[in-house]
């Protein structure tokens, strides 16, 4: 990366996860402790996840911890990478 070019990430699989656990992205919002407008700031990549968003989300249930590969997964897909859909 050169410069101050940001790189595009990809939240595809993030959209399905928040749907198949938390129903509706208010759900996911009200979750993380932030407002709607400001998660819809970060799927569109105007605004970056935090560690502490990261966090909660592989911790999101104590029977149900994240592999670092599903994190991967959901924060750091990048468009253009090979497995695109």
């Amino acid at each position: 990366m050169r410069g101050k070019e940001r790189p595009k990430f990809k939240y595809d699989y993030l959209r399905r996860f928040i749907r198949e656990n938390f129903e509706t992205l208010a759900n996911y919002a009200s979750f993380l402790g932030i407002s709607p407008s400001t998660l819809n700031d970060r799927l569109k990549g105007n605004t970056s996840f935090t560690q502490d968003d990261i966090y909660k989300t592989a911790n999101f249930a104590l029977d149900r911890k994240l592999t670092a590969a599903e994190v991967d997964l959901l924060f750091l897909a990048l468009h253009g990478n090979l497995g695109d859909e």
